[in-house]
């Protein structure tokens, strides 16, 4: 039998006293499948405190969107961690260090697989650098459905990069992880149903304008898209409502006169192609299918930035602001 040398490193004499059929043993019956699905929703963050995630509620204030980078060293810590409970010996470290390589290859892979996902993800993503999102506001139990999808492509955005976590943490807080760094992030409101609806602008007293949308296939523009004048801004009309808004309700009738009057000043000197308004053409003005928030990330500042705002019905209306930088940045 092979001594153990205490000269030796502890792996090294681990080595010595196991056979190679010992060792290949192991190494493809590392952990269980249940074991390692704990570890893989570990390393997504699953049951971790939320100080440790957010160690300062200032860095994540009401209202507030936060975008991260996740630190591999910091995951392989976790698992460190985890494993200790059940290490006592230099033995027991020296099994877990020879077993490390094996371990990381198979949480890795099931980090893929917590969240189910058809057709299921590609393997090659397993390890890959994650990002991901921390979402504080209403919005997150005003609208259950809220969903989150993300893309990779310098200026196309066309490769979807895989969501491995979604959880509510809270009622009113939502974390996102991604399978790799996306581009392009866009959260959606929940897509089930078209509405209508109107912009409230102002203050004081509120007044709600509708974006006036083109009736016909003419002149460069499709039915349905939104009116803009020569700088690129919406032409709008506001919102006729009841008792001079104290009600906070729509005068049907009166508005849809509203939308008449601004449509036929667009379709000037012709008239209206499709003549007075009828509750269908009255349909194409008023509805509003689910808005989009995008975000672009720019590498140059390690920003994500709102690219555009969708209001839908093919309409892209760029609002680039500011918003809060990648872990660090000034809000």
């Amino acid at each position: 039998m092979t001594a153990w040398n205490p000269k030796n490193d502890p792996v090294t004499n681990l080595k010595a006293l196991m056979t190679p059929q010992v060792q290949s043993n192991l190494s493809a019956n590392v952990l269980s499948p249940l074991i390692t699905t704990w570890l893989a929703q570990l390393c997504l963050l699953e049951g971790v405190p939320f100080p440790h995630l957010v160690p300062n509620a200032a860095l994540l204030p009401p209202e507030s969107l936060r975008f991260f980078y996740v630190d591999r060293n910091w995951l392989d810590c976790l698992l460190d961690g985890a494993f200790s409970v059940g290490r006592f010996s230099s033995r027991d470290d020296a099994l877990y260090a020879q077993e490390l390589p094996a371990i990381h290859t198979a949480v890795d892979l099931a980090e893929l697989s917590v969240r189910p996902a058809d057709p299921p993800l590609d393997p090659a993503l397993a390890g890959q650098p994650m990002a991901g999102l921390l979402l504080r506001s209403a919005l997150v139990s005003g609208w259950p459905g809220l969903e989150v999808l993300a893309f990779a492509g310098a200026t196309d955005y066309t490769t979807p990069v895989p969501l491995v976590q979604m959880v509510r943490l809270s009622p009113d807080l939502l974390l996102c992880l991604f399978a790799n760094v996306p581009d392009r992030i866009e959260i959606n409101e929940p897509t089930e149903t078209l509405h209508f609806g109107a912009e409230p602008t102002g203050n004081n007293p509120v007044v709600y304008n509708i974006a006036l949308r083109w009736l016909d296939n003419a002149d460069n523009h499709a039915i349905g898209n939104v009116i803009e004048t020569g700088q690129g801004a919406d032409v709008t009309v506001a919102a006729v409502m009841r008792n001079g808004g104290a009600e906070r309700v729509i005068s049907l009738q009166a508005t849809m006169q509203a939308l008449q009057s601004g449509l036929q000043t667009q379709y000037q000197p012709n008239p209206l192609p499709t003549g007075p308004l009828s509750p269908s053409t009255f349909g194409i003005e008023m509805v509003q299918s689910a808005y989009q928030e995008a975000f672009v990330n720019n590498a140059e500042t390690a920003t994500f930035a709102p690219a555009e705002t969708l209001p839908a019905v093919g309409v892209t209306v760029e609002t680039r602001l500011t918003v809060a930088a990648i872990l660090g940045g000034q809000p």
